[in-house]
């Protein structure tokens, strides 16, 4: 499977992301990146899905610059898959995932905490 990676910190990129790869999955890592070429990776790696985790630097620049949405936009045009691993949801789900999740419209979140899961259920995620 082809996964874009939208992660800069190497603490998500050394985890998540390199498990990924010895599954055996196309991994393509996309840390620092604006709208077009976000849209440039997507059009030439081709991604089975795209998947991003907690609070990594681009989700803060992204919220700053108000292009969460268009970030959305730019999955679901392009038929993406995206799952989001809201890694400490037990501290930051109303600060940061659901306000983030309302923007982006994952299709699918992983979470660590049980009781967020019905508030993700709420959201129709």
């Amino acid at each position: 499977m082809k996964i874009l990676a939208l992660m800069s910190l190497d603490v998500f990129r050394n985890s998540l992301g390199m498990a990924l790869k010895e599954l055996g999955h196309d991994v393509l890592f996309l840390g620092e990146f604006d709208l077009k070429l976000l849209e440039n990776t997507i059009t030439q790696f081709s991604p089975d899905l795209v998947m991003d985790m907690g609070w990594d630097v681009w989700h803060y620049k992204a919220s700053q610059n108000s292009t969460l949405e268009s970030i959305g936009s730019i999955f679901k045009k392009h038929d993406l898959f995206h799952v989001y691993f809201a890694e400490e949801d037990w501290l930051h789900f109303e600060r940061w995932s659901k306000r983030y999740c309302n923007a982006l419209k994952p299709s699918f979140v992983l979470t660590r905490s049980h009781q967020c899961i019905p508030l993700y259920e709420e959201m129709g995620i």
